[in-house]
Order: C-alpha cells, then structure tokens, then sequence
C-alpha cells in the first residue's frame, strides 16, 4: 500500500496470476478499483513495478496497512449486471426423487406392478413381440411442480431382452419402448414371468423429492459469452466467488454456474432443464422426469447414458433416450 503523507488517500496494487488489481481513493472509504490482465508473468511484472516507481514517484509512501475493497471499474461492472440479469431468469426449479427399496406409498414405482386399463394386454415390444419390461409408472396428481401435475400416471415400457444375453435385433434398442398415460382407476398388473429385465433389477418406490434450482448445461448465449472481454468474463466468474482459468463464453458461464450452485443434474431429477448427452431429436415445450442407467434404474439404454420423459406442446408425454 502506498500513502500520501497527509495520510488523505491511499493507492494499492495486487495481482493474481494474470490479473493485477489497483484500488486507490480516500482513506476510510472503499475506493474505486481498475482491473489489468496479463497473458504472461513478465508483462504483469513490468507494469507493476512502472507503477509503483510512478506512484513513489508523486509523493506516496508505503506503509502495512491493507486497501480497502474494491469491485470492478463502473463500466466492467455494468457488463456483469447485464449478464446477471440474463443468466439469472434461465434458473428452473428442479426436484431430485427420494427412492425407497420395495412398494410403498409415493409418488411412483420402478420396475414394479403397472396399472392396465379393463381388458387390456401386457404392452408387447413392435420389433420382438416379448413383453415390455417396467421401468416407471410416476403419479403426476402431486407433484411438487404445479405446472407439470395432471390428473393421470404416466409410463415407461422398455425391451430389454438383449440385456441378458438373449437373441434379439438393433430395433429392439432403438423403437422398444412404451411412454404413455393412464388413468389412476387402471387396475395395477404384476409383469408376465416371460419379462426379461436386467438381472440386478429390483422394485424400488419413489417416496419424496428434494428442492433446489439449476442453470442450463450450456445456453444458447454462451456465443454471445464469448464475445467479451477477458475483464469482464473474469469479473462475472470472480463476483459470483467463482474461479477460471479458460478465459471463453462457456469456461467462464461453466465457472458462474458452478460458483452459484446451480450446476445441472446429469442424473434422475423432476423438472428442471434437460441434460442431453446426445443432440435431442424430438419436439418438446418441458422436462416432465430424466432417469439414467444407474442404480435404482439399472436400465441399458445401448450402454450408460439416460433417458427423458419430456411434455409435447400438447401436456403428451414422449420418451427420448441416448447412450454414452
């Protein structure tokens, strides 16, 4: 720190790695900051000692006192509240499920009984003709998010004879399936004994949800993102408490993301933003539920990878899936 010898106003430099920081104003107050960035040691090291000679230069002194805080220049800092106020309204509440080993009383079950309507046959796969093996029935009556509740339960049918080793062809994999919507007044039906599903797979109930928000894996601004300056991406990064050292529009969102606690669920989640492994190839307005291959699941979506329950325009159900 160096100070004037009427003690009046104070100047301070410091540096992180590339980034050097110059807070300087009146005693007592918090000061205005300028931020600097350099690309190498040797360049931050030389403006550095330019500046303090320039300072010790016009009368300041150094002394063992710390410069207040400061944030980023006025302008800097009208960037990062742009950005705020864009990145911020794309947040969407998102609920992880609360599973329960067996049957009990909830929101769904996994890999267990199905309701049927009066009359009708265990869903059979188009390509084999085996029965469908259960993944999920949801009850959507009490979902914690209103806008995605309706009076029905929905489904999820696949044919998994392949994964135990059993004869069956590619289509199997890739139009196996059964998403659909049926009445809670359907009478629930135990799987045919014929079903082939995953060895290790077991009936699991999911009893609860647990609350929190999420940001977008990688929204369409993150382009725009990478069109600022390196100031300004750091700036954003650095105010939310985050760190970075991929100076990019997606480097640095990842970094806020993260720093803000709203990195996305890759794994089972109600709502929320859908994390595609693969580009998604069917029309849909929301997220209703996302499974994955792993456990309570254990489903083989062609290898790991996951699954998504999405809403049409129309509230319709449909079932997209991709393997990593």
């Amino acid at each position: 720190m160096k100070e004037l010898p009427s003690g009046k106003r104070f100047w301070d430099i410091s540096w992180d790695r590339g980034e050097v920081e110059i807070t300087s104003g009146a005693c007592g107050k918090n000061g205005r900051s300028k931020e600097h960035w350099f690309r190498t040691p040797q360049e931050r090291d030389a403006f550095i000692e330019e500046e303090i000679r320039k300072k010790l230069g016009s009368g300041y002194v150094e002394v063992d006192e710390v410069a207040p805080a400061a944030g980023p220049a006025a302008a800097t800092q009208a960037k990062v509240r742009a950005w705020q106020s864009r990145i911020e309204p794309l947040a969407r509440a998102v609920w992880t499920p609360v599973f329960r080993k067996g049957e009990h009383a909830g929101h769904g079950t996994l890999r267990g009984a199905m309701r049927l309507s009066a009359g009708e046959s265990w869903p059979a796969c188009p390509c084999c003709q085996r029965p469908l093996a259960p993944l999920l029935e949801l009850d959507r009556r009490a979902l914690p998010d209103s806008a995605l509740r309706s009076d029905s339960l929905v489904q999820l049918f696949v044919c998994e004879v392949w994964s135990n080793g059993e004869p069956s062809s590619g289509d199997c994999i890739l139009t196996g399936s059964l998403c659909r919507e049926v009445s809670p007044s359907a009478r629930p039906t135990k799987p045919p004994g014929e079903v082939a599903m995953p060895r290790d797979a077991e009936v699991v109930s999911l009893v609860d949800w647990k609350e929190h928000a999420e940001l977008p894996f990688e929204p369409p601004l993150c382009a725009e993102l990478d069109l600022e300056s390196d100031e300004t991406l750091l700036a954003l990064v650095h105010g939310a408490g985050g760190h970075t050292d991929e100076l990019d529009g997606f480097g640095a969102y990842a970094a806020y993301v993260e720093a803000k606690g709203l990195t996305p669920e890759y794994g089972p989640k109600l709502g929320g933003h859908p994390t595609f492994i693969q580009e998604c190839t069917v029309p849909f307005s929301k997220l209703l539920f996302q499974l994955d291959a792993r456990a309570p699941f254990n489903a083989n979506f062609g290898d790991g990878g996951n699954g998504q329950i999405l809403l049409k325009s129309d509230g319709t159900p449909t079932y997209f899936w991709s393997c990593s």
